[in-house]
């Protein structure tokens, strides 16, 4: 039953951000040369990934949590690769880097497939951290050793560890609950709710916005804007409190940790891109940059909703 609700209120949101998009068009068309007009501007570029994202969850919900986990995988090679192509690594680096490719990321999944959590949660932060480096010194090259180690294994916990999360959401297995939620369902909340409060937080920092909450790692954010935005995304995660196995008010208390842990995980990736100097991961997304662009505040988010279904409302 609560599948049919998941369905209905995708299509429900993409119909919503049609009518706001042409809302938003005539208002900035009105007001040209505006802070409004402007903020027009950047919400176009991100409406189309917003659409991408929905129409994904849309036959997510109608397919299964293995498509989640078809899709992840893939968004993991490319992550992966985006994070390694801002970074300087060195000829002795092209063993761990083979490793993580072609054994890391399709082992992770398949252990993430199997609801092997035991060996998922562990895998790449002890088997992998400690199998990097071993295989780095096969190059025979101490130059920058520790940095280049340190930085690989933080594009494998980023880019795989932490996405793996998405898929292992959705495949879950919760105890019965009076919703009839389900690890998909749960995965569908997670996502609306991450995406609501950061679409919520880029306009409101455009329209209202006047304090800057962290000027050298995110210029545009604001503290109104921030908080605004967070505090409609927690709305709208407690509003759906159905498409969780948790009651009313625990819902409420996860969708205030889980916004706010997506607002740090923005932060702390916007803090990455500007110690690497760059300004966006890649340009696979022309106007948006890339893929870890816009999925940082949802990488951060997911490890810690899983571990409080898991720890909860785990089928045993």
């Amino acid at each position: 039953m609560y599948q049919v609700n998941a369905m209905y209120l995708i299509a429900s949101l993409l119909g919503l951000s049609f009518i706001f998009k042409w809302l938003f068009q005539r208002l900035a068309s009105k007001k040209p040369g505006t802070c409004i007009s402007t903020s027009y501007l950047e919400f176009s570029k991100r409406f189309q990934v917003v659409v991408l994202g929905l129409v994904c969850l849309f036959f997510i919900n109608l397919a299964g949590g293995y498509l989640a986990l078809f899709l992840c995988l893939i968004l993991s090679f490319i992550c992966f690769r985006e994070f390694v192509s801002t970074i300087e690594l060195k000829g002795s680096d092209y063993w761990p880097l083979l490793f993580t490719f072609y054994i890391a990321i399709p082992l992770q999944y398949f252990l993430v497939a199997l609801h092997v959590s035991f060996l998922f949660l562990i895998f790449l932060p002890v088997y992998a951290f400690l199998l990097g480096p071993m295989l780095a010194t096969l190059g025979n090259d101490n130059d920058r050793f520790l940095e280049r180690a340190a930085k690989y294994h933080w594009a494998q916990l980023i880019c795989v560890y932490c996405i793996s999360y998405l898929p292992a959401i959705g495949l879950i297995p919760l105890i019965e609950n009076k919703h009839s939620a389900t690890g998909l369902t749960s995965l569908i909340h997670l996502a609306l709710m991450i995406w609501v409060s950061d679409l919520s937080q880029f306009v409101l920092n455009g329209l209202i916005g006047k304090r800057p909450l962290a000027p050298q790692i995110a210029p545009r954010k604001t503290w109104e804007g921030t908080v605004l935005g967070m505090l409609i995304g927690v709305i709208f995660g407690s509003a759906t409190y159905q498409l969780t196995p948790m009651p009313f008010i625990g819902t409420v208390l996860l969708s205030i940790c889980i916004c706010s842990i997506g607002l740090l995980g923005s932060l702390i990736m916007s803090s990455v891109k500007r110690s690497l100097k760059i300004k966006v991961w890649s340009d696979l997304l022309p106007g948006h940059g890339g893929f870890l662009d816009r999925f940082d505040s949802l990488i951060f988010a997911a490890p810690i909703y899983y571990h409080i279904l898991q720890q909860f409302y785990l089928k045993t």
